[in-house]
Protein backbone atom coordinates (compact mmCIF):
# COMPACT_ATOMS: atom_id res chain seq x y z
CA UNK A 1 0.00 0.00 0.00
CA UNK A 2 2.94 2.28 0.66
CA UNK A 3 4.28 1.67 -2.84
CA UNK A 4 0.81 1.99 -4.37
CA UNK A 5 0.34 5.47 -3.01
CA UNK A 6 3.97 6.53 -3.51
CA UNK A 7 3.76 5.60 -7.20
CA UNK A 8 0.56 7.54 -7.73
CA UNK A 9 1.96 10.53 -5.85
CA UNK A 10 5.01 10.50 -8.13
CA UNK A 11 2.78 10.66 -11.22
CA UNK A 12 0.76 13.48 -9.66
CA UNK A 13 3.87 15.42 -8.72
CA UNK A 14 5.28 15.16 -12.24
CA UNK A 15 1.92 16.28 -13.61
CA UNK A 16 1.89 19.28 -11.28
CA UNK A 17 5.40 20.23 -12.32
CA UNK A 18 4.60 19.95 -16.02
CA UNK A 19 1.14 21.51 -16.14
CA UNK A 20 0.78 23.63 -13.00
CA UNK A 21 4.26 25.06 -12.68
CA UNK A 22 5.01 22.96 -9.61
CA UNK A 23 3.61 21.54 -6.44
CA UNK A 24 2.10 23.86 -3.88
CA UNK A 25 4.65 24.51 -1.15
CA UNK A 26 4.51 24.06 2.55
CA UNK A 27 4.68 21.31 5.08
CA UNK A 28 1.33 19.89 3.94
CA UNK A 29 2.29 19.61 0.28
CA UNK A 30 1.36 15.92 0.14
CA UNK A 31 -2.23 16.74 1.09
CA UNK A 32 -2.25 19.87 -1.06
CA UNK A 33 -1.09 17.87 -4.08
CA UNK A 34 -4.23 15.73 -3.94
CA UNK A 35 -6.39 18.85 -3.70
CA UNK A 36 -4.44 20.49 -6.52
CA UNK A 37 -5.02 17.49 -8.81
CA UNK A 38 -8.80 17.76 -8.55
CA UNK A 39 -8.79 21.39 -9.69
CA UNK A 40 -9.92 22.34 -13.17
CA UNK A 41 -7.37 24.82 -14.51
CA UNK A 42 -8.97 26.05 -17.76
CA UNK A 43 -5.79 27.59 -19.16
CA UNK A 44 -3.63 24.58 -18.29
CA UNK A 45 -5.48 21.30 -17.77
CA UNK A 46 -8.68 19.57 -16.72
CA UNK A 47 -8.90 17.87 -13.32
CA UNK A 48 -6.50 14.94 -13.08
CA UNK A 49 -8.48 13.21 -10.32
CA UNK A 50 -12.15 13.08 -9.44
CA UNK A 51 -13.24 14.05 -5.94
CA UNK A 52 -14.07 10.40 -5.33
CA UNK A 53 -10.52 9.30 -6.18
CA UNK A 54 -9.00 12.15 -4.18
CA UNK A 55 -10.96 11.21 -1.08
CA UNK A 56 -10.02 7.55 -1.38
CA UNK A 57 -6.35 8.34 -2.01
CA UNK A 58 -6.27 10.51 1.10
CA UNK A 59 -6.67 7.35 3.19
CA UNK A 60 -3.68 5.74 1.46
CA UNK A 61 -1.65 8.93 1.89
CA UNK A 62 -2.30 8.81 5.64
CA UNK A 63 -1.24 5.17 5.77
CA UNK A 64 1.94 5.96 3.83
CA UNK A 65 2.65 8.77 6.30
CA UNK A 66 2.35 6.34 9.22
CA UNK A 67 4.73 3.87 7.57
CA UNK A 68 7.29 6.51 6.59
CA UNK A 69 7.32 8.02 10.04
CA UNK A 70 7.53 4.66 11.80
CA UNK A 71 4.35 4.95 13.75
CA UNK A 72 3.90 1.19 13.46
CA UNK A 73 2.40 0.95 16.92
CA UNK A 74 -0.50 3.13 15.78
CA UNK A 75 -1.43 0.91 12.84
CA UNK A 76 -4.72 -0.82 13.44
CA UNK A 77 -4.95 -4.21 11.71
CA UNK A 78 -8.65 -3.76 10.95
CA UNK A 79 -7.97 -0.37 9.32
CA UNK A 80 -5.15 -1.85 7.30
CA UNK A 81 -7.44 -4.67 6.18
CA UNK A 82 -10.02 -2.21 4.86
CA UNK A 83 -7.32 -0.44 2.84
CA UNK A 84 -6.11 -3.73 1.37
CA UNK A 85 -9.64 -4.87 0.52
CA UNK A 86 -10.53 -1.49 -0.99
CA UNK A 87 -7.39 -1.11 -3.07
CA UNK A 88 -8.67 -2.76 -6.29
CA UNK A 89 -11.72 -0.50 -6.39
CA UNK A 90 -9.69 2.62 -5.60
CA UNK A 91 -7.16 1.70 -8.28
CA UNK A 92 -9.98 1.19 -10.82
CA UNK A 93 -11.28 4.73 -10.17
CA UNK A 94 -7.81 6.30 -10.19
CA UNK A 95 -6.81 4.41 -13.35
CA UNK A 96 -9.97 5.67 -15.08
CA UNK A 97 -9.17 9.26 -14.04
CA UNK A 98 -5.57 8.94 -15.22
CA UNK A 99 -6.70 7.43 -18.54
CA UNK A 100 -9.01 10.38 -19.11
CA UNK A 101 -6.16 12.76 -18.34
CA UNK A 102 -3.85 10.81 -20.67
CA UNK A 103 -6.41 11.31 -23.45
CA UNK A 104 -6.22 15.07 -22.82
CA UNK A 105 -2.42 14.92 -23.03
CA UNK A 106 -2.64 12.99 -26.31
CA UNK A 107 -4.93 15.68 -27.73
CA UNK A 108 -2.37 18.31 -26.77
CA UNK A 109 0.40 16.30 -28.43
CA UNK A 110 -1.66 15.85 -31.61
CA UNK A 111 -2.44 19.58 -31.72
CA UNK A 112 1.25 20.41 -31.33
CA UNK A 113 2.21 18.33 -34.37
Amino acid sequence: MHSFYSGIERVLRLTAEEFDGGVLGGAAWHTELLQQMQLDLPDARPPVLSRNSTGALEEYRRFRHLIRNIYATTILPERMESLVVGLPEVWAHVAEDLSEFAAFVELLADAAE
